[in-house]
């Protein structure tokens, strides 16, 4: 929805083009976005959203633009293989410059999966033929074998997109994609988001976010499991063979993307995004 929404936005100022982003929310959201092609009530919820989670809305649209960002160069770079891992509802299969002369293997839960590519065969009419979708339900496969499945080739170059999934899954479970990935073809990119171990650990760590980390942080079985210290981050890349190439934040992503287009957003400082490569294997001795 925050996809679409964009659109409402005078085109000098938008972070990107989504038009994907209302057809897969489905016929009854849809229906809801159009509702907010009055200014007022835009303006209305964004308040409303900027009193729960203050800057939430500006690290989301942020994040959204730089991993597109990410795609873009990388396929200018050569690179003809995409995993999307955790995909969603996400569209830069569709819509990025270059996507379709690639390979993307989507992978998520069978049930996103499907209400995924209902929606794309509504709207498009045919799924796209360069997109593999991979449903992959944890408890019972890996994802190795579930790629494999699905004709991926771990030996060439290849773009690995992991947004807004890591803090959802367990420490083990973090590791154990950051293995797979770190084994995959020297050259290979990994872009990641993360949130701060200090916010899951500290509510008082950002006060003006404690209704966020009631609904998110709280209970036995906690939706936000996983976060990282930033100081640890290269360390733990470093185990996996993966070096940090860059590592941004609410600062960076202010200057490149805000502040050059006018938008008055706040970012908030809870997540970053990491983007490493995969190191060649040291030679025997």
């Amino acid at each position: 929805m925050l996809r679409a929404l964009e659109h409402y936005v005078a085109p000098g100022q938008r972070l990107f083009d989504d038009p994907f982003a209302r057809p897969l929310c489905g016929p009854l959201l849809s229906t809801l976005l159009s509702l907010f092609a009055v200014r007022p009530l835009r303006e209305w919820a964004f308040r409303r959203s900027e009193r729960r989670a203050p800057g939430a809305v500006g690290l989301l649209l942020c994040r959204f633009a730089y991993l597109d960002d990410v795609l873009r160069e990388a396929l200018a770079d050569g690179v003809r293989s995409v995993v999307i891992l955790g995909a969603g509802l996400d569209s830069r299969a569709y819509r990025v410059p270059g996507a379709a002369a690639a390979r993307v293997f989507e992978v998520d839960h069978p049930s996103v999966v499907q209400v995924k590519k209902t929606r794309l065969q509504r709207h498009l009419g045919t799924l796209p033929s360069h997109v593999r979708f991979v449903a992959v339900d944890f408890e019972t496969l890996d994802l190795a074998t579930a790629l494999a499945a699905s004709g991926f080739d771990p030996a060439q170059r290849t773009l690995f997109l992991w947004e807004g999934v890591s803090q959802y899954v367990t420490r083990t479970a973090l590791d154990d994609t950051l293995r797979f990935v770190g084994g995959s073809a020297p050259g290979s990119r990994l872009a990641f988001s993360y949130v701060l171990q200090r916010f899951i650990d500290d509510r008082s760590a950002f006060p003006e976010l404690s209704d966020l980390w009631d609904s998110v942080c709280t209970g036995d079985d906690p939706l936000w499991k996983s976060g990282l210290h930033p100081v640890d981050v290269a360390g733990v890349l470093s185990g996996f063979s993966l070096r940090i190439c860059e590592e941004v934040g609410a600062s960076q992503h202010v200057a490149r993307y805000l502040e050059p287009r006018g938008r008055g957003l706040h970012v908030c400082e809870i997540e970053r995004i990491v983007l490493a490569e995969v190191q060649s294997p040291p030679a025997s001795t």
